[in-house]
Formats: structure tokens, C-alpha cells, sequence
């Protein structure tokens, strides 16, 4: 398992502070052109933790659900999965480890890009997971992969993914970053993890708020569309 950290354990939204009922987040998280469901607690980890993290490059605000936290590190933790971050939190993913009492030896750390230079910001993800495909095919046994980033596993990661025909199949989750991993989410990883062979080749899951703006888009394209014809005949 390969896991971006922004987005997916981080939370972005709106809101600058915590509610103090942490079960009003639903009420308190609202995104303008998102899908109004997509903060239901039926549907999102419930964010309970917010702390300013000191880095050499300054200091940052994270935030995250413990629950969801507890169960990525559950996993890691059991013998089916080897966890790397692979995050541009790479220089200082110590300090996410701290943060949250995860053993580094445990949950380890992809070197992808240059944090001097910035080489391989741009297609360093990408090229690792690449990399990990072509070493699965030298292997008897070769494991399934699987990698979540709420920006970089699109349509074209996942077409680029399928073209080198992984031995095993590979998962893509693309999380909403308001929400970071979704239950929905967390239910297909754990069900991949349980049973990978059940899967394509490689499958891209993309939380459903990134398709409910797209309709969003469309129906309000075709609304002027209609009031345009409609004018246009009178």
C-alpha cells in the first residue's frame, strides 16, 4: 500500500476550527458545489483531531479522523500489507509517525523525489508505482498493490497503470480531500486486501463527489442550453 498523506489522512475543508460535538461535522463541513451528503457522518470518518506540526520549512495545520488513523495503521500493522507513505510529506514523514505513534520500521517512507532539487514532484508517484509493477513481474508470487492520492490516481494514472499489464491486480483510490478516505473507500480497500483476485487488472475508484460536480456542470450546460433554444423559437 502506497499512501499520499494531504487529502487522504489530512483534511481540507472550509471550516478553520473543530465543532465542539465532533459529530456536528456533517453540519459544519460544507463545500460549495459538493455533493450535500458527501459530509454525512454515513459517508465520512468523523474529523476528532487537529494539531500544528513543526517542520524546518515552517509549521502546518493537519487534521484527521482517529478512527480512520487507527484503522490504516491496524492494517498496516497485520501481515497482508506493507505500508509506505508515498507523500510530498517525504522529508518529514517522521513527524507524521510521531504524531500519530506509528512505528517507522512499520510504516516506512518512499523516497520519490529530490527534496532539494524538486526532481520527480511531477511523475516521481507515478513512476513508483510503475516501478513496483515491473519488479512484481520478476516475482513467482507477485503482490497486488494498492495506491491512494486524492490528486494523482486519475483516469490517466489509471490508463497508464493498465498499459504494463501488472501481474497482479493493482487499486487506485482517489479520495475526496475534503473528507480525506471515505467509508465507502475504506470498505472496498478492505474488501481488495481480503480478496484482491476478485478485482481488474487494475481498478480506479473515485469518490462520487468528484462525478457529482461534473453533473453539476452538465445539467447547468443544458438548462441554458434549453432556455437558449426556447428563446430562440419564440
Amino acid at each position: 500500500m502506497y499512501a499520499d498523506f494531504d487529502g487522504v489522512l489530512n483534511v481540507f475543508s472550509k471550516s478553520r476550527k473543530l465543532p465542539k460535538d465532533e459529530n456536528a461535522i456533517a453540519q459544519n463541513e460544507m463545500v460549495e458545489n459538493y455533493d450535500p451528503e458527501l459530509f454525512s457522518l454515513e459517508r465520512s470518518f468523523p474529523v476528532t483531531d487537529r494539531k500544528k506540526v513543526d517542520t524546518p520549512i515552517g509549521r502546518f495545520p493537519i487534521r484527521w479522523s482517529s478512527e480512520l488513523v487507527d484503522l490504516m495503521y491496524s492494517l498496516a500493522l497485520s501481515e497482508d500489507t506493507d505500508f509506505y507513505w508515498l507523500s510530498t510529506w517525504q522529508p518529514f514523514s517522521h513527524i507524521l509517525n510521531d504524531t500519530f505513534n506509528w512505528d517507522p520500521e512499520i510504516v516506512k517512507t518512499v523516497n520519490w523525489f529530490n527534496a532539494i532539487s524538486g526532481e520527480g514532484i511531477h511523475d516521481g508517484k507515478l513512476g513508483t508505482v510503475l516501478g513496483r509493477i515491473w519488479i512484481e513481474k520478476l516475482s513467482q508470487d507477485p503482490s497486488p498493490i494498492i495506491w491512494i492520492d486524492d490528486e494523482k490516481c486519475d483516469r490517466e494514472a489509471y490508463e497508464s497503470l493498465k498499459s504494463v499489464e501488472p501481474p497482479a491486480p493493482v487499486l487506485i483510490v482517489r479520495p475526496d480531500c475534503h473528507i480525506g478516505i471515505s467509508r465507502r473507500q475504506w470498505d472496498l480497500i478492505s474488501e481488495f486486501v481480503a480478496d484482491s483476485r476478485s478485482f481488474d487488472t487494475v481498478t480506479l475508484d473515485e469518490e462520487s463527489s468528484y462525478q457529482y460536480k461534473i453533473r453539476m456542470v452538465q445539467s447547468a450546460s443544458e438548462s441554458l442550453r434549453a432556455r437558449m433554444s426556447a428563446s430562440s423559437e419564440i
